[in-house]
């Protein structure tokens, strides 16, 4: 099964932050069948700008925040954003926003 409970209740949290200039990509988008042979490790969030980037981390760390989950931030740059999601010791999950480097 390629996305468990934990990631399914994150996607659920942020979906409702989705707009067109975001959106999921990477193993999770690739591999849904719930028989896949592969389990994604990370959720790709992909963003058409920087600015959608930054304003989609900002909301949906509040949202996954307000939802119960600790979000620990990784260092910020314009193009990346990484955190590490949990809800306790036995659910970590990679959130990645990530915008491509073809230009605003």
């Amino acid at each position: 099964m390629p996305i468990g409970a934990f990631e399914a209740e994150v996607l659920r949290v942020i979906a409702a932050h989705r707009n067109p200039d975001s959106y999921l990509g990477g193993a999770t988008v690739l591999h849904q069948a719930p028989d896949s042979p592969r389990a994604s490790r990370d959720l790709d969030v992909f963003h058409d700008t920087t600015e959608s980037l930054a304003k989609s981390v900002e909301v949906d760390v509040g949202a996954l925040r307000t939802a119960g989950v600790t979000v620990e931030l990784g260092k910020p740059q314009e193009t990346f954003h990484r955190a590490i999601v949990r809800r306790d010791a036995s659910a970590t999950k990679r959130f990645l926003a990530t915008r491509p480097t073809n230009g605003d």
